[in-house]
């Protein structure tokens, strides 16, 4: 079976947007963190979680390790 070239280089660079999409909401996590809001940061985050994204997982571990607001 022929696969069609098109079609390999659609999904070659959708593979990078998600993973960019990830970084970003990630990053988001981050900066309501950093401002102590901890509420804004798992809502961001624990869907990440969800799908596998070892930051957010660890992230969401760490604030109830340290108790930050959870």
């Amino acid at each position: 079976m022929k696969t069609n070239p098109l079609v390999s280089v659609f999904l070659f660079f959708c593979s990078f947007s998600s993973a960019s999409a990830f970084a970003s909401d990630y990053e988001a996590g981050l900066e309501c963190f950093k401002k102590q809001d901890y509420v804004c940061a798992v809502e961001i985050w624990f869907p990440l979680a969800q799908q596998d994204n070892v930051k957010a997982q660890f992230s969401i571990g760490r604030m109830y390790w340290r108790g930050s607001g959870v």
